[in-house]
């Protein structure tokens, strides 16, 4: 008898009053479906290819098709690929946008199992099979984002698609999952992941989501990487690799610009996603590998058309390490300590290396707006220490989004890359911003005041 084959079912057989569909009360899985339709921007996913935006980029592309039929939009604007299905969308349900089953997974053999009494003893590798992903595991739901958020194949936010007009993809989960309307029992979930704290509510869940976030979107842009170099359909090399602004910058010298290991020419790697890969090793270390296969990585993509054979080999090294990295920061238990330690890492490296680009900048900001919301959630901010740590924050934080905020009508932080007078100055707004991060410092290292 030949193997049944997951396929999707539709948003109609999760929208019932009965199942996910009900009004504001009771459980919260009661009433997932009807918070996703009404507050979550992922319901409206497909309607925004019908927008005079996503018609002019389907033009520029030459699409055969607009964008609302393409499989180039689709394939993310609406459910993705089935597993091990190609690289095609499910055209009959692309109109619910991306729905239920585009993060939990193709429900057709597990819909009916689900609604049983014995799901809750059904095994993880038993779903695995059912083709449901479990998206109370952090590295599951990071992974069900990333598939989007940062690509893999057939869902390529390449640079073609960036110079029609597409935004550039800059992913980062925990603020992510923050702005994202909760269609689930939000308690529970901190309460999963609470690590190891003082008292009951308390929960160090946001740093799980960060830390574990980093990694898994390093892992994502890995295997993106990996698809590229191995499809000769797409772009080679691909420029969406690098951070926009190594091109997209004033051509007058600016010798606060220079640095690193690359010499001109040289294309910076995957800049954003591994940014803050020093302070997420802090919390679980990587295994010796993850830092000689990422060198085997950048050693090959200093060329200026990296061999692809050779690409696929190293980010398939690289991958594999990052994955049992991930599963390993998964699987800790956070601790206080923990929190104390990358709050440390952050505010140090500041002094060390100031970021000297918008990827490393809005990492940084992302990073410590993260660590915030942690510290309250973990202390609730009992001790005057980690008061003062949190007013630190709240003065900091909007003096940095300040600098990174893309003045209006430009596509870029232009205060961030213009020149300065000065050969060796850097521009105001770097400077703004290093202010503030050196203000957190300060907080942070004092030994000062009352401690948990």
């Amino acid at each position: 008898m030949a193997q049944d084959v997951a396929h999707y079912v539709g948003t109609n057989s999760c929208a019932a009053a009965s199942c996910h569909g009900g009004a504001r009360q009771g459980p919260r899985w009661t009433t997932s479906y009807s918070e996703w339709v009404q507050r979550d921007r992922h319901a409206h996913a497909y309607t925004v290819l019908l927008g005079m935006r996503s018609q002019r980029m389907a033009r520029a592309l030459n699409l055969k098709q607009p964008a609302h039929r393409s499989a180039i939009c689709l394939n993310c604007h609406a459910l993705p690929p089935t597993p091990g299905g190609g690289t095609t969308h499910h055209a009959k349900l692309a109109t619910d946008g991306v729905s239920c089953e585009a993060c939990h997974g193709p429900a057709s053999l597990w819909i009916d199992r689900h609604m049983r009494a014995d799901w809750g003893r059904v095994t993880p590798a038993e779903r695995h099979a059912l083709h449901f992903f479990d998206t109370g595991d952090v590295a599951v739901r990071t992974r069900a984002c990333a598939g989007c958020h940062v690509g893999g194949p057939g869902r390529d936010v390449n640079h073609d698609l960036i110079a029609a007009g597409h935004p550039r993809l800059n992913f980062e989960m925990a603020a992510y999952h923050a702005n994202m309307a909760h269609h689930w029992d939000d308690q529970s979930d901190e309460k999963r992941h609470s690590g190891r704290v003082v008292s009951d509510g308390q929960s160090l869940r946001e740093l799980k989501l960060w830390a574990v976030g980093q990694v898994e979107t390093l892992r994502a842009r890995v295997e993106l990487s990996r698809w590229r170099a191995s499809t000769a359909e797409a772009p080679w090399p691909e420029l969406a690799e690098t951070r926009c602004f190594a091109c997209h910058h004033d051509l007058r010298d600016a010798s606060w610009r220079r640095g690193g290991a690359r010499n001109p020419g040289q294309l910076p790697w995957a800049t954003w996603e591994r940014a803050m890969s020093s302070a997420v090793a802090v919390i679980g270390p990587a295994d010796e590998r993850v830092g000689l296969a990422l060198g085997a990585v950048d050693k090959v993509t200093r060329a200026v058309a990296p061999d692809r054979k050779t690409m696929i080999a190293a980010t398939g090294k690289l991958a594999a390490s990052l994955e049992a990295w991930s599963a390993s920061l998964n699987s800790v238990e956070l601790t206080l300590d923990d929190l104390e330690s990358v709050t440390r890492q952050l505010a140090s490296a500041t002094l060390k290396d100031s970021p000297r680009d918008w990827d490393q900048a809005a990492q940084l900001y992302l990073a410590l707006s993260s660590l915030q919301v942690a510290r309250q959630k973990a202390t609730g901010l009992t001790s005057e220490r980690d008061r003062q740590i949190d007013q630190a924050l709240q003065e900091a934080l909007p003096k940095m989004r300040g600098t990174l905020r893309f003045p209006v009508g430009l596509d870029s932080a232009g205060q961030l890359r213009n020149p300065v007078a000065k050969p060796a100055g850097i521009p105001a707004a770097l400077r703004q911003f290093d202010a503030a991060a050196r203000a957190v410092h300060t907080a942070v290292m004092n030994n000062e005041g009352a401690r948990r």
